[in-house]
């Protein structure tokens, strides 16, 4: 069974906060270049310019059952190709950092700070195999040279991709990181000790503006914000007044998922997979 991508167009809705230039913001996208490159020739077609292009991380790592699925090479490809007339902002998720965090391991020869292969479990192989790496019980690599092989292998532009990340961006009253926020922490404490590099402690992982995570629907962000991110998959997208969350969960065939703001004004853009 053979089968395309659709492109979903939602009704336009009053935005929680007006822009005074456009914002397009795209969930995670997990190594899933069919659903991409369909719902960014959508944009490039459509989006009005002069306005900002967000992704929320985790580009990489696809669910490790459906890697034949995906091509990690081709999103970073999509995502470094500009839109005319629109700025582009790409943040770090936890996907994202995996790699990063295990390649300076790798330059400073350090210890990773995490379990044995977690990476690869989480998708880092599946990650790799884009660029043509492979992992085998005869031939073991452990993840700081995995990440060094994979990162040889890309293109300067693809590596390109990943220097430029940010954690967070602001655009008028919405804040847009990847994960989300702690409530009891000041937001300028919380964004003065970000680093994409670090990998939290059990202790601290909800103290981290990559790893925290969202258990539940509650609308809240830091004060006079609108919160935008990803990371917490939902079987659709949250649209509250003060927190909108847009990952989808296409890491398990779910739709891949942009808001658009124009205005006071909002709608969502999937790119949906369906059989033909």
């Amino acid at each position: 069974m053979t089968s395309k991508i659709n492109i979903s167009v939602g009704d336009w809705r009053p935005a929680p906060s007006s822009v005074s230039r456009p914002l397009c913001a795209i969930g995670d996208v997990h190594g899933d270049a069919r659903r991409l490159a369909a719902l960014v020739e959508h944009l490039r077609a459509h989006l009005q310019p002069g306005g900002t292009l967000v992704y929320l991380g985790d580009l990489i790592d696809p669910h490790p059952k459906r890697d034949h699925a995906h091509d990690c090479a081709a999103v970073l490809d999509t995502v470094a190709t500009p839109l005319q007339n629109t700025e582009t902002v790409v943040l770090a998720g936890n996907h994202d950092a995996f790699l990063l965090i295990a390649l300076d391991a790798h330059r400073k020869q350090t210890r990773l700070p995490w379990e044995t292969s977690h990476w690869f479990a989480q998708g880092g192989l599946a990650t790799g195999a884009a660029w043509g790496l492979a992992y085998s019980r005869t031939n073991p690599m452990d993840e700081r040279a995995f990440a060094a092989a994979l990162w040889s292998r890309m293109t300067p532009t693809q590596r390109d991709v990943f220097e430029s990340m940010k954690i967070w961006h602001d655009h008028d009253a919405y804040l847009l990181v990847h994960a989300g926020f702690v409530p009891h922490t000041p937001l300028a404490k919380q964004q003065a000790r970000a680093s994409i590099l670090e990998y939290p402690t059990i202790q601290s992982e909800d103290e981290h503006p990559l790893w925290m995570r969202f258990l539940h629907n509650t609308d809240a962000a830091p004060r006079g914000r609108v919160l935008i991110h990803g990371h917490t998959s939902m079987r659709k997208a949250l649209l509250g007044k003060k927190r909108i969350c847009l990952d989808t969960g296409v890491k398990y065939g779910g739709p891949l998922t942009a808001l658009e703001i124009v205005g006071d004004r909002m709608r969502l853009i999937q790119a949906v997979e369906v059989s033909s």
